[in-house]
């Protein structure tokens, strides 16, 4: 796991991860990249980079081959 200092996320990726939430909050299920595009108004390659660093610094997961599995991983939850 990175370390806390690793783990802050850009200002962009912050809002990626706002727009998952959002969106999940809003819908009941989990937004695809071409969801968060419209929302955040950037291309789903821009979506695909910023969920990505988000994933590395273990703000967001999702279940390999399950589609709309995105989901936000909280800072201060509980692992094991």
């Amino acid at each position: 796991m990175p370390s806390r200092a690793d783990r802050r996320l850009s200002p962009r990726q912050q809002d990626a991860v706002d727009a998952i939430e959002s969106f999940t909050r809003t819908h009941h299920y989990a937004p695809t990249f071409a969801d968060l595009a419209a929302v955040l108004r950037i291309s789903t390659t821009a979506v695909e980079a910023l969920v990505e660093g988000a994933r590395k610094k273990g703000r967001v997961a999702s279940a390999p081959g399950v589609p709309r599995s995105l989901h936000v991983v909280r800072p201060d939850a509980p692992t094991g």
